[in-house]
């Protein structure tokens, strides 16, 4: 749990009114929020490699600390602690490497407590919550050996995709497409939660956090080309695409057996619903159902889809395609939780669209 953010300075002669007014607006807009946040500190560079910094007092599990430099950065991480890059008056972005810090906050007295949460736990290494319902929990999946469980147990069930296919992929510099589950969440993780910021997420009972299902937003997936063609081919407008030349995200959904019918999908599904509208700012969000899926469709439906007004996708399996074998595949580098594929068709796209009143 987060409590402390610090700052460390590499020169205090270069802005050190703004460095002061940053800190005292950070700790004043933590304090304002309560809840475990304490006041913030700061300590020059210098003081950090000697070790006697105070920013180093606070227990490093619940401390995220902000330098102003690489070189405060790789410090701070030397010393085993969770830090991100900060921008003020002297400092620019390009000071820092992206690769040692992907993270870099530039203004944080316009930074609210739960930004600097997810800003940790990026850096932690822990999963994000996303959503929070009157029983679930929706988070990004981690490594634990109980997410890599459920993700095994996907592949075993008879049902996990017989209507839906719920892949993780991941770019082309990753080299192999048949590494184990493990290294394929660890990409799935790196490459699409930390590049997006959404993907295929778990869904926990809230009140014991078992994962009951997986459910999420995502583009669509380039090993069935004529599907991801036919969305980047639909012109802009507030009732087909959300950018142009951008694909329309869909949405999908699986909850395990012995938790169906208890309202769990569409208590998630909405929750997901309202991020993707409200927080991602999109348009539109598809779903692709397999005509044979009455309850789907039924789902569907209770959510405010309608029939999208697009071609229906013509499902292009690869020629090497095995549904006994589905996390491989010859003909793109992808990285694909092994669950089965569609077994019928057509599918039909469903569509819901955010309408706005015109001002």
């Amino acid at each position: 749990m987060l409590s402390f953010v610090h700052f460390v300075v590499d020169d205090l002669t270069a802005a050190p009114n703004i460095i002061h007014e940053t800190i005292s607006d950070v700790t004043r807009i933590c304090s304002s929020v309560g809840g475990d946040f304490s006041a913030s500190s700061w300590s020059l560079l210098s003081d950090l490699e000697k070790g006697t910094a105070s920013v180093l007092m606070t227990p490093a599990d619940k401390t995220l600390i902000l330098a102003d430099s690489e070189a405060g950065v790789l410090e701070l991480r030397a010393r085993n602690r969770f830090a991100a890059g900060w921008l003020h008056a002297g400092v620019n972005a390009a000071d820092f490497d992206p690769e040692s810090t992907p993270y870099i906050v530039d203004d944080p007295a316009e930074v609210w407590p739960d930004d600097f949460r997810r800003i940790y736990a990026r850096c932690a290494g822990l999963p994000w919550e996303v959503a929070v319902t009157g029983r679930l929990i929706i988070r990004e999946f981690s490594e634990s050996e109980e997410d890599l469980r459920f993700i095994q147990s996907l592949g075993k069930s008879s049902e996990s995709g017989k209507f839906l296919s719920l892949s993780f992929d991941r770019p082309d510099d990753i080299a192999d497409p048949r590494g184990t589950i493990r290294d394929l969440l660890h990409a799935y993780i790196r490459n699409v939660y930390h590049l997006y910021e959404f993907g295929n997420w778990a869904v926990c009972l809230r009140e014991t956090g078992t994962v009951i299902g997986i459910a999420g937003l995502s583009f669509p997936d380039p090993v069935f080309p004529d599907i991801y063609e036919d969305r980047l081919s639909v012109p802009y407008s507030e009732t087909s695409c959300n950018i142009a030349g951008d694909p329309v995200p869909e949405l999908g959904y699986y909850i395990s057996e012995s938790f169906r019918g208890n309202g769990f999908a569409y208590e998630s599904c909405s929750a997901i619903l309202d991020l993707g509208f409200r927080l991602f700012d999109f348009v539109c969000i598809d779903a692709i159902v397999d005509a044979g899926n009455i309850s789907s469709m039924s789902l569907l439906s209770k959510l405010g889809f309608q029939p999208a007004e697009v071609p229906a996708p013509r499902l292009s399996v690869p020629v090497d395609f095995n549904p006994e074998v589905s996390h491989s595949y010859q003909t793109e580098p992808l990285c694909t939780i092994p669950v089965s594929m569609p077994s019928a068709l057509p599918s039909h796209v469903l569509r819901r669209t955010l309408r706005r009143r015109s001002s």
